[in-house]
């Protein structure tokens, strides 16, 4: 086995890198290997210590505490010091001796005030880190073979995912980030989290309903992109049941959106279960999720999970050796700015058929800017059916979608471009992972002939996907 050695201690991993408490640590191959190989274990040595130093040269002098977070605590301080200040001279009737006495309230008031500030100030930093950390807490859903899924409140997102390959062996195989405050400053691009109050791409960022136009929240250039600037996946979803039975164990997360939240009409009142299923064989795996909404105005609604799939392991490396078959015949074009035509064509005689099982690779070549496509899924919408299939032929491991929902987006980590340190410090490149994302059509609100996204009051928003692993 090659491993890689430093001053630090060596990790019993194939690839074996150095220690976590160590920043920079020299990387050296100590057993006999082709050139090849040792440059590429080289390569991944060295990129964990780079995600290593970055994280280092961030550190914080606040114990961890989200830096903007802080902020806004801190100008809430003063602004209500300057406030107290000043309502002290509002009053220009007030007799001298009063005056006086007020002032010198006022001065020991300030007195108290700044002995206790740092105290004030220790409290808030202890507060917001509490909230936060309890924000980020994991909910870990197990099967009982083993399989496990890891789901935080903050984007109701699932940032572990750990299922067996042909040996047994159990890995995690969705891209996400040990350092929470990724999910909720903008670095994580939407991985494993529920994306909404509408995923995907709403042209010009603007549509017409009940003769109102409604302008949103313009995020991606002058489009609004997966539910705007602080979509749904950077909010922090209640807990609200966590049930184990002989089935297996769930969870249900809950989010209320106001009434013109990122310029969406409507108190929007959002759920998803999270349900592990016990499977028989050693080697399966079922995970379903279910979405439900309910509002107070008509709205577009569009609920996604986003999660980054690799199914060697996340961080070992791209998918393109994956095989992928996907159940449609048909996609919807877009234009240069990755807008739906309103067109529907024929996936026959292009890059995009997956009619059949294609090695990603093979397929990636004739489309140099990856896939970022809606498929028109087959079959009746509204009925659960087969959506994708994934596999990897080293691990053996196969991942099959199926949904109840029109569309489904796939997408290959086009964006990925090696800046992000993900979970045990690997780097992440252009496609380390893929998106199945079965959903609602991209700007379907401006697009009538495409299937409707709205929602209207009295009525239940409904949309499951179920994630089935097992292994060949």
């Amino acid at each position: 086995m090659q491993r890689w050695a430093s001053t630090a201690a060596v990790s019993s991993t194939s690839i074996a890198m150095p220690s976590a408490s160590v920043v920079d640590a020299p990387c050296t191959c100590t057993t006999p290997t082709s050139s090849d190989t040792c440059a590429s274990l080289r390569t991944t040595c060295n990129e964990v210590n780079s995600c290593r130093k970055k994280r280092a040269d961030e550190g914080r002098s606040d114990g961890g505490i989200a830096p903007r977070v802080l902020a806004k605590h801190k100008a809430r301080r003063r602004s209500r010091r300057a406030e107290d200040e000043a309502s002290g001279g509002r009053d220009e009737t007030m007799s001298k001796t009063t005056g006086v006495a007020v002032a010198a309230a006022a001065v020991v008031a300030g007195a108290v005030f700044l002995y206790h500030q740092p105290k004030i100030a220790d409290a808030s930093k202890q507060v917001v880190a509490r909230v936060q950390a309890a924000s980020m807490r994991p909910i870990v859903l197990k099967a009982s073979n083993g399989v496990k899924v890891h789901v935080v409140p903050v984007g109701a997102s699932v940032v572990q995912l750990w299922v067996p390959d042909r040996e047994g062996n159990v890995t995690d195989v969705v891209l996400g980030f040990d350092d929470f405050q990724a999910y909720v400053d903008g670095r994580s691009p939407y991985m494993g989290s529920v994306v909404g109050r509408c995923a995907n791409r709403i042209g010009q960022a603007t549509f017409q309903l009940g003769g109102r136009t409604y302008a949103l929240s313009a995020n991606d250039g002058k489009h609004a992109l997966h539910g705007g600037r602080e979509g749904f996946d950077k909010k922090t979803w209640r807990v609200d049941a966590l049930v184990t039975t002989t089935e297996g164990e769930s969870v249900t997360l809950s989010y209320i959106s106001e009434d013109g939240e990122e310029g969406y009409p409507g108190r929007l009142h959002a759920k998803v279960t999270y349900r592990l299923q016990n499977c028989i064989e050693p080697g399966q795996a079922e995970l379903r999720v279910e979405f439900e909404a309910t509002t107070t105005e008509a709205t577009p609604v569009n609920l996604v999970q986003h999660s980054y799939f690799n199914l060697k392991g996340q961080g070992r490396g791209d998918v393109l050796s994956h095989t992928v078959q996907l159940e449609a015949d048909q996609y919807t074009p877009v234009d240069e700015e990755l807008i739906p035509t309103g067109e529907i064509h024929g996936v026959e005689g292009t890059p995009l058929d997956f009619r059949e099982e294609k090695v990603l690779g093979k397929q990636l070549i004739q489309v140099p800017g990856g896939f970022d496509h809606n498929f028109v899924i087959r079959g009746e919408m509204g009925k659960l059916r087969p959506a994708a299939t994934v596999k990897e032929q080293k691990t053996g491991r196969k991942l099959e979608v199926w949904t109840n929902v029109p569309g489904l987006q796939f997408y290959t980590g086009n964006f990925l471009d090696g800046t992000l340190c993900g979970k045990e410090d690997m780097t992440y490149h252009r496609h380390a992972g893929l998106c199945l994302e079965t959903q609602g059509f991209p700007n379907a609100i401006n697009l009538r002939q495409f299937p409707n996204i709205v929602l209207r009051p009295g009525e239940v928003y409904r949309h499951t996907v179920v994630y089935k692993f097992s292994t060949f």
